[in-house]
C-alpha cells in the first residue's frame, strides 16, 4: 500500500447511502458561463465547481472527477494546470475512468483526524494508463455491447493528446454515498477486478425460471461484477447504455468533449 496523500481536509456529509439507495445517475449537462476559469484553476478550492453548478441553478450532487497533472500527488489549490482536460461525472464512475487503473494505482488520502476519514485516490503514469485501456479493450467491448468504438477511441485520443505526465481519478464523492473511505476503497478494489473475470450471463438468456431462480448448477457472479452492477450497472441498460457518458464522462468546463454532442 502506498503511503498516505495528506490534503488540506474538508468536510464530508455525514449520512451514508447505501448502493441500492443511489440517485439514478442521468446524462450529464454541465453549463459553466463562458469567461469563467478553469474550475480547478487559481484561486479555487477542490470541488468549488459545484459552486458553480449551483450559481447557475444547476442542481447539487455528488461526482467523480478525473484530470491530469505533472505530479502522483492530489494536486492543491491553484495548483491544476487550465490546460488539463477536466472531467466529471454525476453519482457514477465510468467504464473507461475505471479501466486505466488496477488495485495498486490505490492510495490513501486522508481528509481529517476521524479514523474512517481516509479515501482512496487513484493516480497512474498517463502512458501506462493508456497501454492499460488499449489492453482491456476487447474485453470492454465484449462485455459491454452498447460502446460504440469511435466513443473509445476519442477517449483514447484525448488521452494521448494530453501533455501531462499523470493521470488522476477522485471518487471519494461517490464512495460517501456508499459508506466510510475503508468501506469504499475495499469496494473499488473489488469492482476493478470486473477487467480480469468473465461477466455472469445475461439475464435475457435465462429462462423464465432461470431468471426467478439460479439453478444448482450455475455459479454465483463472481463478487466484482456482484458489486459493479449493484453500484453502476443501470447506467448499462436501456437508453442510458446507448449514450456515451456511462463510458467516458462529460466535461467539467465549457469546453466540450469529442464524443459530446456539439451544440
Amino acid at each position: 500500500m502506498e503511503s498516505s496523500l495528506k490534503e488540506e481536509p474538508r468536510k464530508r456529509r455525514k449520512r451514508v447511502f447505501r448502493a441500492a439507495n443511489l440517485p439514478q445517475p442521468g446524462r450529464e449537462t454541465f453549463s459553466i458561463p463562458k469567461g469563467r476559469m478553469h474550475p480547478r484553476g487559481a484561486p479555487r478550492r477542490r470541488n468549488d465547481y459545484l459552486d458553480l453548478f449551483a450559481k447557475g441553478g444547476k442542481t447539487m450532487g455528488s461526482y467523480s472527477e478525473l484530470y491530469f497533472s505533472e505530479a502522483k500527488s492530489p494536486p492543491g489549490r491553484g495548483e491544476l494546470s487550465e490546460s488539463s482536460p477536466y472531467l466529471l461525472s454525476k453519482y457514477h464512475v465510468p467504464l473507461f475512468w475505471l479501466a486505466m487503473f488496477d488495485g495498486e494505482d490505490i492510495a490513501d488520502r486522508r481528509e481529517s483526524e476521524e479514523s474512517d476519514d481516509v479515501w482512496p485516490y487513484l493516480a497512474k503514469k498517463r502512458t501506462q494508463a493508456i497501454a492499460m485501456l488499449d489492453t482491456r479493450r476487447p474485453r470492454l467491448i465484449s462485455h459491454f455491447p452498447g460502446i460504440d468504438p469511435v466513443w473509445l477511441n476519442q477517449f483514447a485520443s484525448m488521452l494521448v493528446r494530453t501533455p501531462f505526465e499523470y493521470v488522476h481519478l477522485d471518487t471519494s464523492q461517490i464512495g460517501g454515498m456508499v459508506g466510510t473511505g475503508p468501506e469504499w476503497r475495499q469496494s473499488l478494489e473489488t469492482m476493478l477486478g470486473i477487467f480480469e473475470v468473465e461477466p455472469p450471463p445475461p439475464a435475457g438468456q435465462r429462462s423464465f425460471l432461470g431468471k426467478l431462480f439460479r439453478t444448482a448448477n450455475e455459479p454465483p457472479p463472481p463478487p466484482s461484477w456482484r458489486l459493479f452492477n449493484a453500484n453502476f450497472g443501470a447506467s448499462y441498460t436501456g437508453t442510458r447504455g446507448a449514450e456515451p457518458w456511462p463510458y467516458c464522462g462529460s466535461s467539467g468546463t465549457d469546453k466540450l468533449m469529442p464524443w459530446e454532442p456539439q451544440q
